[in-house]
């Protein structure tokens, strides 16, 4: 069963990247200071904390003793938690990436290019959409045939693939049964960059969206893309926090099936169990040195 919206500690009952992400959990520990999400499942558990780092480093040491040999298949904390090397290495976690959460309530100016872009027909056009973004972006986990897309958009390029594309999923809101849309996959191809088709993807997606009626529209970036930053700054997009990000060693990018583990039959591999939360040797320890 999913958290309510109510059982969220007051500091985060109206914080947008925390209720975006509520949906996809269905466990919840935390205060004031910091929360921690997880979501255990056959694949593995996904967690997310969002506050203070040290409470987080503190939940997240906790939740691990109280979950002695869980498989963690991701996790992201606000920038700055420490997540010691022997906690990694014993959990197999390998840092991905480090990347700004961007938001926003009010829809950009029209875009001279929005004739340019078009809505992608996802039962005919996926494969096309996937590889323009492994092409351009392959370290993003965005996949136009995931069980969250909502739509995609393409700029046709000459020779009838795509030149760029964006897409999108539904993710939570203020209140239950509100939405909010969550861009991503954003990739303009080499060939082409300087025709401002990026910031054309960004606006005709933004625009739908709160036209939808998304309670507001977000989206990612890696914290050094300043460039991208400045554009996205510029269709009024607003920083809400800095994220880092890690996931198992047995998990690859993205596969035709979305993001799974490197084996056929998407079983787990076998994870040692860890000691017990009374073995020292093992047991989480928030003063750990990185």
């Amino acid at each position: 069963m999913r958290p309510p919206i109510a059982t969220l500690p007051p500091a985060w009952r109206r914080d947008r990247l925390v209720l975006a992400d509520l949906p996809q959990f269905t466990e919840l520990t935390g205060d004031d200071e910091g929360v921690l999400l997880a979501q255990r499942a056959r694949r593995g558990a996904t967690i997310a904390g969002r506050g203070s780092p040290p409470r987080l480093q503190e939940l997240l040491a906790a939740y691990l003793n109280t979950h002695p040999g869980v498989f963690v298949r991701r996790l992201s904390v606000t920038s700055g938690t420490r997540v010691p090397t022997a906690q990694r290495r014993a959990l197999g976690l390998r840092h991905v990436s480090d990347w700004a959460w961007m938001w926003t309530e009010e829809a950009p100016a029209p875009n001279p290019n929005a004739d340019r872009v078009r809505r992608a027909d996802l039962t005919r056009e996926a494969e096309a959409l996937r590889a323009t973004v492994d092409e351009v972006n392959p370290r993003s986990d965005a996949d136009p045939e995931g069980p969250d897309e909502i739509v995609w958009w393409v700029v046709d390029g000459a020779d009838g693939s795509p030149d760029g594309v964006i897409g999108a999923v539904r993710e939570g809101g203020y209140v239950p049964g509100s939405h909010s849309w969550h861009l991503h996959g954003v990739a303009v191809r080499d060939r082409a960059r300087g025709q401002g088709l990026g910031t054309a993807l960004v606006t005709v997606a933004t625009r739908e969206a709160l036209a939808d009626g998304a309670a507001w529209v977000s989206l990612g970036l890696y914290a050094e893309n300043h460039r991208a930053r400045a554009i996205y700054e510029r269709l009024g997009f607003h920083e809400l926090g800095l994220v880092t990000s890690y996931t198992h060693a047995s998990v690859r990018a993205r596969s035709r099936v979305g993001v799974r583990a490197v084996y056929p039959d998407r079983a787990l591999p076998e994870q040692p169990r860890l000691r017990s939360v009374e073995t020292a040797a093992l047991r989480w320890e928030v003063e750990d040195s990185t």
